[in-house]
């Protein structure tokens, strides 16, 4: 054996045992990235977020078993809603649901009686014995609850078709289901209510919400990642919309129409994250409706917009997708942005219907489903025939049945099922989305506004929330704030038209000035307390300052009047006027980039930062975009140069000479800050475990190159080695190229080499990780006492280089 040859087993092995090293992508993973975007133009970050979170969703481990309870309680659901059905008529024809080989009745036909739609539950013994002639035979299975999904393979199981009788007159009308910010206060308030007697009610455990939840986690094949996805979830969002109606029968299940906020300027702004709808944004969820509850929700809202669904990409989808198959494919995808986009509990698939957005953001893209099904309608298309193929998953086949929903009418439903008519004839339709035009500039709701140059409808910002500032309000808050402050004298609160004066004359406080949080907070509480105020002017009290002493005239207190030295008098103070238009009150401060991302830092069934170990990541960015920056250069005469900046003049760098101008991406519209500040989301998605971690780093756009090192987490690799892929996007959706450091072939030089991203990470060779942040930290940063803090290149594992080339790195 020569020395080369030595050499190159050496430096094999050598790479073998490096912590860091390549792994290969997931034949399903690789097979999602290469073939999104033939479906949908999509940037970068809506193919790695929606084909990632496929893959998760499909391989996670199922934590929890469904209960027979909440199955059977689901099943009381359905057999209610049925009767109530055939009492009441809900639509202007009657329509009869039945199996055709053999014959079987799924749905009794309607009665002529009309009593009040949804008004409540009762059924007589004549009525049941009545609806139990009615029906034919029936086709009885019991409900599969093992913890592995089954699915029938037969053709045995009878197709549900639709059949429409003459059409009969009634007075109802379905029952629609309306925008979220399109309910009035008191709709909104009883839906809030219903959900909360659901969180409250335990006759199911662990409570009737929860219990709905936990049933969603066993679905990962039926319900995500194929054609059943749209009609296993318009089934679950119906027995959750029984489930409120068994608290309040007036109650629909609103949808979330997020092109509202993806046409806001700061979408993270929206109202909907306030107190008066879903409480805040960020964190564990401690205000709002659902700010009580004991299990938290988690929510971390991401400034990027191009996670959320807009219009254009809405108008598309619908108008320009060839069939049901590849809509639904496309559907699936834009569903998945915005669970990304809320983040937290919204995430996770098995923990996202624990916040009751989930249910709302399904109801909207089941609404835009039923939108282009109508569309098939007028095209001379049948939208009832099931788009399934040969290459399909077992569980996506139009006889597989829907796992875990209960029977209907003690018929269990298979996958084509769900794409039969019957749902919207019969139980509910979609209010239109909000709109508006430069004619109708009115979206009619109190929490929208029109946007008159796109004439679309726009949400309001948090703002819109804050409760109504009258003169009063003002110095209720002044006069509260002062009571509590003991080195003032209090005074009480009068009426405005008497007592109000310039805010000068009242007594100076001592404390620190107030805060719009404050403020807001503290006139929330004062408004719970009923107001007593005096029909006259209240007189201010004090007491003698100067105990003993005489006045003058020999009388002491007040010039002019007799009375004991240590007596109570009065002042009256002398006041004028005060509008409210004169104040100015201050606005919350908001972070101008977003807060930090909160993560859930859950493994598989497990929580808990123990479970995770930290790697050091670099991204190097390479300066793009057709914007100038305002720092202009000065030409000899002291012109400035307005078509250029300072930071743009001069020699190139060799390296950067080629780089285009403008983003790649050309599906997103992409705004760049004045300040030079650019922002990369790091992501990292758990290959042979069940896991999401980010994070955001911030450089500086204005400089050729610009650096910067953050710290994202992985699982712990001590008892397996960690399967990982990890992704870096920049604001305008554009894929960063990962680079990843190995040890040469041929040399033991340690360099960067291409990688798309999936690598494995164990604990033999160096170590690359911390098990804390601060930790990781260390490795990278060294410094002997008093000299300057310096980073070793060599203890960062993995380099991301935005230089926005044409493909991306999966490509």
């Amino acid at each position: 054996m020569n020395i080369k040859t030595y050499l190159i087993l050496i430096s094999l092995l050598v790479c073998v045992i490096c912590d860091v090293k390549r792994t290969s992508i997931p034949t399903s993973l690789r097979r999602c990235l290469h073939t999104r975007d033939r479906y949908f133009p999509m940037t970068d970050e809506q193919i790695s977020t929606t084909c990632l979170l496929e893959f998760l969703w499909l391989n996670r481990q199922i934590c929890d078993i469904v209960s027979k309870q909440t199955f059977d309680w689901l099943a009381s659901l359905v057999e209610k809603s049925q009767q109530r059905l055939s009492l009441t008529p809900l639509h202007a024809s009657v329509h009869s649901i039945t199996r055709s080989e053999p014959q079987t009745t799924i749905m009794s036909q309607q009665s002529t009686s009309t009593p009040t739609p949804f008004k409540g539950t009762l059924t007589t013994t004549a009525t049941k014995r009545h609806m139990k002639k009615r029906q034919t035979s029936t086709i009885t299975s019991q409900p599969h609850l093992s913890t592995k999904p089954r699915f029938s393979t037969t053709t045995t199981q009878p197709q549900l078709s639709t059949t429409t009788s003459q059409p009969q007159t009634t007075r109802f009308q379905l029952r629609q289901r309306k925008e979220y910010r399109m309910l009035t206060d008191q709709e909104r308030d009883d839906y809030h209510k219903a959900i909360n007697d659901l969180k409250r009610d335990t006759s199911v455990s662990p409570n009737k919400y929860d219990a709905l939840a936990e049933h969603h986690q066993k679905t990962s094949e039926t319900a995500h990642g194929g054609v059943a996805f749209g009609g296993w979830h318009r089934y679950y969002l119906f027995l959750y919309e029984l489930a409120l109606q068994e608290k309040n029968p007036n109650v629909m299940l609103p949808y979330w129409d997020s092109t509202l906020d993806s046409s806001m300027d700061t979408p993270t702004d929206t109202v909907i994250f306030t107190d008066k709808f879903l409480g805040n944004a960020y964190g564990n969820v401690t205000s709002g409706p659902f700010g009580d509850w004991e299990r938290k929700i988690q929510r971390s809202l991401h400034k990027d917009t191009s996670l959320l669904i807009t219009k254009n990409e809405l108008s598309l989808l619908i108008s320009k997708s060839k069939d049901q198959r590849e809509f639904m494919s496309s559907l699936e995808m834009h569903h998945n942005g915005p669970h990304v986009w809320i983040g937290g509990t919204m995430v996770d698939v098995d923990q996202a219907p624990f916040d009751p957005i989930f249910y709302m953001h399904h109801a909207f893209i089941d609404c835009i489903w039923e939108r282009y099904r109508v569309l098939e309608k007028q095209r001379g298309q049948n939208p009832e025939i099931y788009p399934s193929a040969k290459s399909d998953n077992l569980a996506h086949q139009s006889s597989s049945l829907m796992v875990n929903l209960p029977p209907f009418n003690n018929v269990n439903l298979t996958n084509a099922d769900g794409y039969k008519n019957f749902w919207t004839e019969t139980y509910y339709s979609c209010a239109p989305q909000p709109s508006c035009s430069v004619q109708t500039p009115e979206c009619g709701s109190k929490w929208l506004e029109c946007d008159i140059f796109t004439e679309r409808c726009v949400s309001k910002g948090s703002e819109a929330a804050l409760p109504r500032v009258t003169p009063s309000d003002v110095f209720r808050v002044k006069n509260a704030r002062d009571q509590k402050s003991p080195t003032i004298q209090r005074f009480t609160t009068t009426p405005p038209a008497t007592q109000f004066g310039p805010l000068s004359s009242q007594p100076e406080s001592k404390s620190k000035k107030i805060t719009a949080e404050e403020f807001f907070s503290t006139l929330k509480s004062l408004k719970k307390l009923p107001l007593n105020v005096p029909k006259t002017p209240s007189p201010r009290i004090r007491r003698s300052m100067m105990t003993g002493r005489t006045g003058l005239n020999g009388r002491t207190g007040i010039p002019g009047r007799l009375g004991p030295p240590s007596i109570l008098i009065t002042q009256q103070l002398q006041h004028r006027m005060l509008s409210i238009d004169g104040l100015k009150i201050p606005k919350f401060k908001k972070p101008c980039c977003g807060h930090p991302i909160q993560n859930s830092f859950r493994i598989d069934c497990k929580e808990g930062t123990d479970l995770w170990v930290f790697v050091p990541i670099k991204v190097v960015n390479l300066r793009h975009g057709d914007i100038v920056y305002s720092s202009y250069p000065v030409n000899s005469e002291g012109r400035r140069l307005n078509n250029t900046d300072v930071f743009s003049v001069g020699q190139q760098l060799s390296f950067a000479s080629n780089l285009q101008s403008k983003a790649r991406s050309k599906h997103k519209p992409c705004s760049y800050d004045k300040s030079g500040l650019f922002k990369v989301k790091i992501s990292s998605y758990g290959l042979n475990y069940y896991g999401i971690y980010e994070d955001t780093v911030f450089l500086d756009n204005r400089r050729t190159v610009s650096t910067e090192i953050s710290y994202v987490g992985i699982r712990n690799p001590e008892q397996r080695a960690t399967r990982v892929f990890i992704t870096a996007v920049d604001e305008c959706g554009i894929a960063c190229q990962p680079m990843i450091l190995m040890r040469g072939y041929r040399t033991r030089h340690l360099r960067y080499r291409k990688n798309p991203g999936a690598i494995e990470i164990t604990t033999k060779g160096h170590k690359y990780h911390s098990s804390t942040y601060r930790g990781a930290e260390s490795l990278v940063w060294k410094a002997d006492t008093f000299s300057v803090p310096q980073p070793d290149e060599n203890q960062i594992p993995i380099v991301f280089v935005c230089d926005y080339r044409n493909k991306n790195p999966w490509s």
